[in-house]
């Protein structure tokens, strides 16, 4: 749902016919500078996500929606970016302020759990740039590896990807709790690495610049 400011007005969007699941969760919003778009990740589900994820059948998109549309169906907003082959398990997406660019955190690789409980989400984080045209990679920002992804903490998402005005600078926040919940890390993206920010152990719901 968008909320107009000015006069209150409501813009309703629904996960409707044509939708490739019945259950649907957001990942991540972000808007144009101009706010003529507002770019949504969304998770489709073969069934309800529980705590070790959605499972196999996770269907992830990037789409913008055109809050003037008067709202509808959320799979009738254009596509900019689909989970594939390229682009395995997209969790966060945000659009550039001038709408050219999509910067992602995509996982990759196999999921690690310990003795006790499996894990949720591939262990390969990175965070890349995308072609809001094209779709096609244009450079990777940073690398982490995850590995325990048995207990997790933070909402909506573990992971959660923000950034500034100009849409150059990123904070990513990334909430595991294996470990003693000692093994999350919070901090801004800079030339490749993370540097720290309090708290650090990632246990931050939301942050913004």
């Amino acid at each position: 749902m968008a909320i107009s400011i000015s006069t209150g007005a409501k813009t309703v969007w629904r996960n409707e016919a044509g939708a490739p699941h019945s259950w649907f969760s957001v990942d991540s919003l972000s808007w144009t500078s101009d706010d003529r778009e507002l770019v949504v990740l969304g998770e489709w589900c073969p069934t309800a996500a529980d705590s070790e994820g959605c499972g196999p059948g996770r269907i992830a998109e990037v789409r913008a929606l055109d809050p003037a549309s008067g709202g509808g169906p959320v799979y009738s907003g254009r596509l900019l970016l689909r989970q594939s082959a390229r682009f395995p398990y997209p969790v966060q997406a945000l659009i550039s302020p001038d709408g050219a660019t999509i910067t992602a955190v995509v996982l990759r690789g196999r999921v690690v759990g310990n003795s006790q409980i499996s894990g949720s989400v591939p262990q390969e984080l990175s965070v890349q740039r995308f072609s809001a045209v094209t779709g096609q990679p244009l450079t990777v920002l940073y690398r982490h590896r995850l590995g325990d992804t048995s207990e997790v903490n933070g909402a909506p998402h573990f992971l959660a990807l923000t950034q500034d005005a100009s849409g150059q600078h990123l904070m990513l926040d990334i909430g595991l709790c294996a470990g003693h919940c000692t093994d999350g890390v919070n901090g801004w993206i800079h030339n490749g690495r993370l540097v720290p920010l309090q708290p650090a152990d990632g246990r931050e719901a939301d942050q913004a610049w």
